[in-house]
């Protein structure tokens, strides 16, 4: 279980790198190379442009009665996964023993905080478990009542007011950026230093 606690937190703390470096870079650009910031952004904007995301979403896909046409296998797999999660979770996970192995703070208000915060995690994750486990059942054993709650659920998150969102083109915000570069620059700028120096100093050791 020890080992399988270090990949983990080795590869979170790969992740964590990555991102304080890209915000590392995206910061120095903004607070000393504003026009090439901007540049980045337009061809950004280009690339990952709303036009796509329309095309998505103006097709139309039946998810629910394909699930429904499948429902013994797909739900069967999802059921078993639900229930080997909550067993993890709710038998096997210990936070404590997480805490002590991978973080291993070295004082007693800190280990408590840290263990705190883990089993919250492990709860939250566990009651989400569970309502699939109740939303699996419900597919295997009453497809009309999921039928219903499914029809219901669409209605309620339509992609209407989504539509309307990415019709309207708002640059403001990177105008506004560009605008008070050196203030934004050198805020974003201090703050991934800081996550530097907190990443090489104390989460490398």
């Amino acid at each position: 279980m020890s080992v399988t606690y270090q990949i983990l937190f080795s590869a979170g703390k790969i992740l964590f790198y990555i991102l304080v470096v890209v915000s590392f870079v995206v910061s120095a650009l903004i607070l000393f190379k504003p026009a090439l910031a901007a540049r980045i952004n337009e061809r950004f904007n280009a690339v990952f442009s709303t036009e796509h995301v329309h095309n998505k979403v103006d097709k139309y896909i039946d998810t629910t009665e394909a699930l429904l046409e499948y429902r013994w296998l797909l739900g069967g797999v999802f059921l078993a996964g639900s229930a080997l999660t909550i067993k993890y979770l709710v038998a096997d996970f210990d936070e404590k023993k997480f805490v002590a192995l991978i973080i291993n703070p070295a004082g007693l208000g800190a280990r408590t905080i840290y263990e705190i915060v883990f089993a919250a995690v492990r709860w939250f994750f566990a009651l989400f478990s569970g309502v699939g486990v109740v939303v699996c059942l419900t597919i295997l054993f009453w497809p009309a009542s999921f039928r219903k709650i499914s029809e219901k659920m669409d209605t309620l998150f339509s992609t209407v007011e989504f539509h309307k969102a990415l019709d309207a083109s708002n640059h403001s915000l990177d105008n506004w950026v560009l605008r008070h570069h050196v203030i934004v620059g050198a805020f974003l700028f201090m703050g991934s230093c800081y996550l530097m120096v907190i990443f090489l100093f104390v989460l490398r050791k």
